[in-house]
């Protein structure tokens, strides 16, 4: 009965394949099973402590473990990654330059974004972020099921630090596998165990794709919405925090819809979580979506074009220029108006160039008349290689003077010459055809006349006068003194208007040579001295002088500045180049004018083309900047000249001019001319030859009431006992000839009209020239 009865209370556990003993009648416990049983009891409890404790000892250890990994944050190997912003001196906007992935992001702190969208980027992506691990299981579970009931991987229930994980690593789109997803859920552990929860949500606001090619909320923000992430309404935050989810789907400009119905699901998302109002909430669902459609900027193209080839492998955020982009823009619709008034006469482009002359900043850079033109107008005009003309002219004269060879009262000698050249013989005349006699050298290079210069060029050596050139930066003449010969002071070679610009803000400065400044984030280098202050300041002199450019330019003109402004022009063969480059106490103006295939022009001068746009710049600029008097330095003096012999004034000289010299050379000999004049003669002395009335520059008034016919300049000169005959010229044509043998002084009527005019006097020995003296005056 009892086998029976033990028999049929035996249980078998099939799952198992064991005999399962019978559990004792409800409320009888033997003495025995429950000795056994609370023993078995303690013998799980110790083994369950002990896997409790070897699960925490090995999730400490995977937990330190993590740190020995690289941080991924660290890890991205672009050369740069964030856009860097060109700006001009004030901070405004030239151009953004997109990262060499060609994505737009602006990185900022987690206090540079708007609690709101912080608050909408967690009610959109990781509600529970400031709650779990890394990964969230309770999103897991939700997405396991999601994905069980479709049959696939449908969602991986990622948290915002499983995509900064993605995100940090490259890791592009592809299949979700449960390997890839391991790769996620490591990386987060790996993030987590490195910075904190903040960090992380600030690295994810900065580096997620929202479309447009930007990364993070700050670019996206600007893109978007103009505006910074700092300062957005509840609307305009659930708006963007939607658009990781699917930013070409919610592509705001082409489907506002979808855009706008995954807003409102984050507003009510916000809503449910307490931190909107129902008021709150109708009002952003209202809210328009303002989207920004204004264009990037790309102001002072050229210029910019030239900083981005600059960039360092790491440029940073922002690059400020020292262009002003009031004046840029300004400087740009003169070119435009120029060019279009010359284009019939072959000028098609010009380029402009102007410099603060402390420091050299770059204030204006125009390379063509519009960059944006298809055919050559991202040419730079300012760093093509022409043919500069007469503008190296003023470089040539601050090296003579610095040598000791001339000072701005010597005579120079403008007369016919021929050179031997490489390509035959070399003849340079003036820009009018006309030959002047003795000229001083202040005359010579205000006016700009070739002779005196080719000449000067010979006597200081061309390979002293290359020379100098280099130091002043000019190092595109990379040829020998040999190869351009005496052309060069001409324009024989070719350089860029920055190298010229650049060389004439080194006569601004003292003779010092600096480079150009383009950003304020540049390291300065030091000016260096290549002339001494009182050569440049001698230049700075003739070039502003007025009286003395008139012999070439004639009185007014777009040269003629209200404030002290020393210009040069220059003119390249057959009119193929024009410049023009002037400077005062605080800026220079450096313009070139042609054409980018270098066909002549049609009897454009420098004065015509590149003069008239330089004024106008120039003009600009000292609006802003007012100019200064040119200060004289301590090692320049003043002394008395006589105008015939180009020496210091004698005690007897009739007429005597004012003129200054580096007082580090040796004195000029003093003049021997005979006395004249109020002083009376001193006889016994051999007579000079040459003009007494008029002097250079001296002005004259016709009488309003009275014929111009019947008005008349008595010119006086002195004769030479060598001299049997005397020609005087009016203009180059012959209006006297006389005999002058044994007669000390001799006059001419000379006939006036309104403007500059040329008298001069020539000595002839049996129909030879002995010595020629001329005047230039003008009649008003």
């Amino acid at each position: 009965m009892n086998s029976h009865k033990d028999e049929k209370n035996t249980l078998v556990d099939g799952s198992r394949g064991r005999v399962a003993e019978p559990s004792p009648a409800p409320g009888r416990r033997s003495a025995c099973g429950s000795a056994e049983s609370w023993a078995g009891l303690k013998k799980k409890l110790r083994r369950l402590a002990a896997a409790g404790a070897a699960l925490a000892v090995l999730a400490g250890a995977g937990w330190l473990a993590l740190g020995l990994f690289p941080d991924p944050l660290a890890e991205e190997n672009a050369p740069w990654i964030r856009p860097v912003r060109v700006t001009d001196r004030r901070g405004r906007l030239l151009k953004e330059f997109p990262s060499p992935r060609a994505v737009r992001r602006d990185e900022s702190p987690l206090a540079g974004f708007s609690p709101r969208l912080a608050a909408a980027v967690l009610a959109a992506e990781d509600q529970r972020f400031y709650r779990h691990p890394g990964f969230d299981p309770l999103a897991a579970l939700r997405a396991a099921w999601m994905n069980l009931k479709a049959g696939r991987i449908r969602g991986g229930g990622s948290t915002i630090t499983m995509q900064l994980a993605r995100l940090s690593q490259g890791l592009t789109p592809g299949p979700r596998t449960w390997r890839r997803k391991l790769r996620e859920l490591w990386l987060a552990l790996l993030l987590e165990r490195r910075h904190s929860k903040d960090r992380l949500l600030a690295e994810y606001l900065n580096r997620v794709p929202c479309g447009h090619l930007t990364e993070g909320f700050q670019a996206a923000a600007e893109v978007y919405l103009g505006k910074s992430a700092r300062t957005l309404s509840w609307a305009e935050s659930a708006f963007l925090a939607g658009l990781p989810a699917a930013p070409s789907a919610l592509n705001p400009y082409k489907a506002p819809r979808s855009a706008l119905a995954r807003r409102s699901v984050i507003l009510r998302r916000l809503a449910s979580q307490g931190r909107l109002t129902a008021a709150d909430l109708a009002r952003a669902e209202a809210e328009p979506l303002a989207l920004n459609r204004a264009a990037r900027p790309f102001l002072a193209p050229h210029f910019v074009s030239l900083i981005r080839r600059g960039f360092s492998p790491a440029p940073p955020r922002t690059l400020r220029t020292t262009i002003d982009l009031n004046l840029q823009l300004e400087a740009e619709n003169i070119v435009r108006e120029t060019v279009k008034e010359f284009r019939a006469q072959g000028l098609s482009q010009a380029a402009v160039l102007a410099l603060a002359v402390s420091g050299r900043e770059v204030l204006i850079w125009v390379g063509s008349s519009d960059f944006f033109e298809a055919d050559e107008g991202q040419n730079d005009g300012v760093l093509a290689r022409r043919q500069p003309g007469s503008a190296l002219k003023p470089f040539l004269y601050a090296a003579a003077f610095d040598d000791g060879l001339i000072h701005p009262a010597s005579l120079l000698d403008d007369s016919p010459a021929d050179y031997l050249a490489a390509a035959g013989s070399f003849s340079p005349t003036d820009y009018d055809g006309a030959f002047r006699g003795s000229v001083p050298a202040r005359l010579a290079l205000a006016s700009s006349l070739n002779l005196p210069a080719v000449k000067l060029a010979e006597t200081l050596g061309l390979k002293t006068f290359l020379r100098r050139l280099k130091e002043l930066g000019l190092t595109s003449l990379d040829q020998t003194a040999e190869h351009y010969g005496l052309s060069l002071p001409l324009g024989g070679g070719e350089v860029t208007l920055l190298e010229l610009t650049l060389g004439y803000a080194a006569l601004a400065d003292g003779g010092r040579w600096q480079p150009a400044a383009m950003t304020f984030a540049a390291v300065a280098v030091p000016p260096r001295p290549v002339f001494s202050p009182g050569a440049a300041f001698l230049v700075s002199d003739i070039l502003s002088d007025r009286m003395a450019r008139r012999t070439g330019f004639g009185a007014g003109g777009v040269l003629d500045t209200p404030y002290p402004a020393a210009v040069k022009t220059g003119t390249s063969q057959s009119f193929r180049d024009n410049w023009c480059l002037g400077y005062t106490s605080g800026f220079v103006v450096g313009v070139w004018a042609g054409n980018f295939q270098a066909r002549p022009m049609n009897r454009i001068s420098g004065v015509t083309g590149a003069g008239a746009i330089w004024r106008r710049v120039s003009d600009l600029l000292a609006r802003k900047y007012p100019p200064r008097d040119f200060q004289r330095p301590s090692g320049v003096t003043a002394a008395e000249f006589c105008p015939i012999s180009g020496q210091l004034a004698g005690p007897d000289c009739p007429n005597r001019t004012q003129e200054l010299i580096l007082a580090r050379h040796p004195r000029p000999e003093v003049c021997r001319h005979p006395a004249a004049g109020a002083a009376g003669r001193v006889l016994g002395r051999p007579e000079a030859f040459g003009l007494l009335r008029p002097l250079n520059g001296e002005f004259y008034a016709l009488d309003p009431g009275l014929d111009p016919a019947v008005q008349n300049l008595k010119a006086l000169a002195v004769s030479d006992p060598e001299v049997d005959e005397l020609v005087w010229l009016l203009n180059g044509r012959e209006i006297k000839r006389e005999e002058a043998a044994g007669r000390a002084r001799t006059a001419c009527l000379v006939p006036l009209a309104r403007g500059t005019a040329r008298l001069e006097v020539r000595g002839l020995r049996k129909g030879r020239i002995v010595r020629s003296s001329a005047a230039i005056f003008t009649v008003r």
